[in-house]
């Protein structure tokens, strides 16, 4: 398989791809974990221009390689450049600082999808 030009991870079938998981402190209040989400939901919903896509959800593995992971942020951008515009947003800034005391561990992965040929 040759390599894919760099030119083409800003085409739509090559978008910035994000992923962020959640594993909530062991005394996180169901409400705390409640208005963690809602908050990412209004950065999503703030940042709309950024952001092509959004999707969540909670585990539902039943391998036991989650390392307590639970919830689950799926995020796409139009390329990276959008993403870092993202990333250093005041608002991106003021939320993950927001999950302190209440996130116990994030782990993101981010990566720009290989375009398909049919």
């Amino acid at each position: 398989m040759s390599p894919v030009p760099a030119s083409s991870t800003t085409t739509p079938l090559a978008p910035y791809r994000h992923i962020v998981l959640f594993r909530f402190e062991a005394d996180a209040t169901p409400t705390s974990k409640a208005d963690a989400l809602t908050a990412f939901r209004a950065l999503v919903s703030e940042l709309s221009s950024l952001v092509l896509t959004y999707e969540e959800g909670t585990n539902v593995s039943d391998e036991g390689l989650d390392d307590g992971l639970t919830h689950i942020f799926f995020m796409s951008f139009a390329d990276a450049a959008a993403f870092q515009v993202y990333k250093v947003h005041p608002m991106h800034v003021a939320f993950v600082k927001s999950l302190a005391g209440v996130v116990a561990k994030a782990t993101v992965v981010d990566w720009t999808a290989s375009p398909t040929t049919t």
